[in-house]
């Protein structure tokens, strides 16, 4: 997917799918603001359970997600830096892989690679 494609795709997921992510927010509120605001807005209106994991160490920007006042949206912040570059998305037997700062996306499809992403999540998730 490439740009528009990848807004579109992106405000899909968040808003009707029940989702498990890794993201780094500083990225994607620095190269696509657009995309960053588009994020927030959906999992707010997500009726679904969100369990993210993410890597911030920016304050307002940490700040913006501890205000998300959805009952089902639950996120665990790393304090520290880590380089992680790409956002993942893991839901419906699916993994979305993004890239902001190239505009470009993957949605791989197979339940081995969703599983794996899944165990990965859940292992980092609970030895948070």
């Amino acid at each position: 997917y490439q740009k528009d494609d990848v807004r579109r795709v992106l405000q899909d997921i968040v808003t009707k799918e029940s989702f498990k992510a890794i993201y780094n927010p500083v990225l994607t509120y620095k190269q696509q603001k657009e995309i960053f605001q588009i994020y927030l807005d959906n999992i707010e209106k997500n009726p679904n359970e969100i369990e993210e994991i993410i890597s911030c160490d920016n304050n307002k920007i940490k700040q913006m997600f501890l205000k998300i006042k959805n009952p089902n949206y639950k996120a665990k912040i790393l304090d520290y830096p880590l380089k992680f570059n790409t956002d993942v998305i893991i839901y419906d037997n699916k993994v979305f892989l993004g890239s902001y700062e190239n505009n470009s996306a993957i949605i791989i499809s197979d339940p081995n690679i969703y599983e794996s992403f899944n165990n990965l999540h859940t292992y980092l998730w609970n030895n948070l």
